[in-house]
């Protein structure tokens, strides 16, 4: 994207908010093709067409930019679950339904699992505050989805979403490991990880929801 000068002097409310969606835009194609590791403000800057001065005038740091946009990604899989989860069904149909489909959105995986230890390490506390209120919002989103998936109560329901949370925060990085690992593996004849997070994340989220149902 290559905005031009006249992207240079954004005053208005509805130029703003389009400078921020570019930079977003350009976060989620870098997240799309690199790990998070090895993405820049400078590369997003570069991406989007402003200059990175530019991009850190809206966004403090680039650990703000992808909290952004974990939030936007979090919302379309949000909407998307409750068109697809199957409902009176049992754990097994639903956790295999939500693995299929965060399988599908490594971005989201990828952002998810380095929220606490990345995301949140370069904030100042105004972004922190906006973020969590909005992801205390997702979290109960999904646990309304859990309830009336699998007629759970409120309080099994939060304890659902808050394990499946944490499931794909610690399954992603075992399944998407470095290329040196990746060849490790290969070489011990233990497969490509990555193509186990879809079967792994099932496996554990029945179990956990079976036990959250018993409890």
């Amino acid at each position: 994207m290559n905005v031009g000068a006249s992207f240079q002097r954004a005053r208005r409310p509805e130029q703003i908010r389009q400078r921020r969606l570019a930079v977003l835009e350009a976060a989620r194609a870098e997240i799309a093709t690199s790990r998070l590791d090895g993405i820049s403000i400078r590369r997003i800057a570069e991406r989007s067409g402003l200059s990175k001065t530019n991009v850190l005038h809206y966004f403090p740091s680039r650990e703000a930019i992808f909290l952004d946009l974990l939030d936007s990604l979090w919302g379309e899989w949000l909407e998307e679950l409750e068109r697809v989860l199957p409902a009176g069904v049992g754990p097994g149909p639903v956790a295999a339904s939500i693995a299929s489909n965060l399988a599908k959105r490594p971005e989201l995986c990828e952002l998810s699992a380095a929220l606490n230890s990345v995301l949140e390490r370069n904030v100042p506390l105004e972004v922190a505050v906006d973020f969590k209120a909005r992801a205390v919002e997702h979290h109960r989103a999904l646990a309304r989805l859990f309830e009336a998936a699998l007629g759970l109560t409120a309080e099994q329901a939060e304890f659902a979403a808050m394990s499946a949370l944490v499931l794909v925060a610690g399954l992603w990085p075992f399944c998407t490991p470095t290329a040196v690992v990746r060849q490790a593996c290969d070489r011990l004849g233990l497969g490509d990880p990555a193509d186990s997070f879809e079967t792994l994340l099932t496996a554990a989220l029945t179990a956990q929801l079976i036990g959250v149902a018993a409890r």
